[in-house]
């Protein structure tokens, strides 16, 4: 009995110990992984923090511009209102016809779409070798001038001549057109000249003059 009883305290105090160094173990374990995830979850921390600023900020932000968009919204509310009050729905329709207007007309100058007749149908006679004068202005818009010649002489030409502005260089430029023909002259803006002349030795010259203008 007694042995019996000498046993189960031996048992007793093994597993103890057993228990004891379990314990032990775990507690090292759980010191380990403190110590191994402090550092993991305070910079998680860190950036939640972070985060948390930069949505702060972006929240400021986007508070700023929304009132500046409500200002904006105020201000055009304030001049359409202004508007309505200064002048009439007619008016209003009639500025914008007129700046229409004008929009379509700077686009036809671009592309060269605007014509003009700067002399039309104009009777004239030349000694031979002469040259006459059959416009001089200014030209307020680069493009071209098509002189178009009905004459008795094959040696008749179409000619231009301006002051180029910025080298201020004299430029001139002939076409012989003959008996009938038309002459393409190149223009700048300034004052420009546009004449015919011919090239006869002894005969005078008869011509009918049209001259268009095209910027």
């Amino acid at each position: 009995m007694s042995q019996e009883t000498g046993n189960k305290k031996v048992v007793s105090r093994t597993v103890a110990i057993g228990l004891g160094i379990v314990c032990i173990v775990l507690a090292a374990g759980l010191v380990g992984s403190l110590l191994l995830y402090a550092p993991l979850v305070a910079d998680l921390q860190l950036q939640l923090t972070e985060q948390d600023g930069t949505v702060a900020s972006l929240n400021s932000q986007v508070s700023t511009l929304e009132d500046q968009v409500s200002s904006l919204t105020a201000q055009v509310a304030s001049l359409r209102s202004s508007l309505s009050q200064s002048l009439s729905p007619a008016e209003v329709q009639n500025l914008t016809a007129e700046y229409a207007q004008v929009i379509s007309g700077y686009e036809a100058i671009i592309s060269l779409s605007e014509s003009g007749y700067l002399v039309q149908g104009v009777s004239l006679t030349q000694l031979a070798g002469g040259s006459s004068l059959i416009w001089n202005d200014y030209l307020d818009y680069a493009g071209f001038v098509v002189v178009q010649v009905e004459s008795n002489s094959s040696t008749t030409y179409g000619g231009v001549l301006y002051t180029l502005p910025v080298s201020e260089e004299i430029f001139e430029y002939n076409v012989t057109v003959g008996t009938s023909g038309s002459a393409v002259l190149p223009v700048l803006p300034g004052i420009t000249a546009i004449g015919i002349g011919n090239a006869e030795l002894v005969d005078s010259v008869n011509a009918i003059v049209t001259a268009v203008y095209y910027y």
